[in-house]
């Protein structure tokens, strides 16, 4: 597998998590679901993510991420 299918891959189960977790919640949200909507199996998203918590937790840092980039831009912008 080279490096570009790993990150499209990872990437896919990211978008899929996010969507799931946004529509459903974290407690109703299966690793199974988020697979089948990836289009990978449960094997690969415990692969890159270990667990639906970890995987959880980087949807949330990547939104924290965007959230402080923002005002740090909007900062830069008004000084």
């Amino acid at each position: 597998m080279g490096t570009k299918e790993q990150t499209d891959k990872e990437l896919a189960i990211l978008e899929a998590a996010e969507k799931l977790f946004s529509e459903k919640g974290y407690g109703l949200t299966s690793t199974v679901e988020i697979a089948r909507k990836a289009g990978c199996n449960q094997s690969l998203v415990h692969y890159y993510f270990r667990t639906k918590s970890n995987l959880f937790e980087t949807i949330f840092e990547k939104k924290v991420e965007l959230f402080f980039s923002t005002f740090t831009s909007i900062d830069a912008q008004c000084v």
